[in-house]
């Protein structure tokens, strides 16, 4: 029920930021499926949910002596190098590392396999979470992107333009990123 709960939260904050009913959200893009914890078994659903959709990965890290927690979301099919990726921000090698559980808990209120940007709306107030996106999930501001919507037993479609508008609204600083670009 609190699982519930907090998906009808998020649908509402969707329609005050990025349109649509919340209803809408909940019932047109929206659907259920058995908890997947991977990418790959996640498609398995996805792919007969919503066929015209690119599913998205979601990396939660946090660089071990500055506590700087990152949001890195990318197409599936997208490769993201950890190595580059923590040169590029500046870290010394090794430390950036995927966040332990109670960070992702406490931050994003979502459990591990349910990683999300739509969990940028429970750091609305405190924004601990810097956020990279890969550039070419917004390239074209019609596609349609897939989440989940905070459990990973549910996946949302959305489009690039209202991926965009979502994140403006949250506060969050966003750093649109082309991958294939770290050195």
């Amino acid at each position: 029920m609190e699982e519930e709960n907090k998906r009808k939260e998020l649908f509402r904050y969707l329609e005050e930021t990025v349109g649509g009913s919340a209803q809408d959200w909940e019932v047109n893009k929206t659907h259920s499926h058995p908890p997947a914890f991977t990418v790959d078994e996640w498609r398995s659903h996805a792919d007969k949910l919503f066929p015209d959709a690119k599913m998205c990965k979601n990396l939660f890290m946090k660089e071990k002596k500055k506590n700087s927690i990152w949001l890195v979301v990318a197409l599936e099919d997208t490769p993201v190098d950890l190595k580059k990726l923590t040169k590029y921000l500046g870290f010394s090698s090794g430390s950036l590392r995927f966040a332990p559980e109670d960070v992702l808990e406490s931050t994003l209120k979502v459990k591990q396999g349910s990683v999300t940007p739509l969990g940028l709306v429970n750091d609305r107030t405190e924004k601990k979470v810097n956020v990279m996106i890969d550039s070419k999930m917004v390239e074209d501001p019609e596609k349609n992107l897939l989440f989940h919507p905070l459990s990973n037993d549910f996946s949302t479609v959305m489009k690039g333009s209202e991926l965009e508008k979502f994140l403006k609204a949250t506060g969050h600083s966003v750093e649109y990123k082309d991958f294939s670009t770290l050195e």
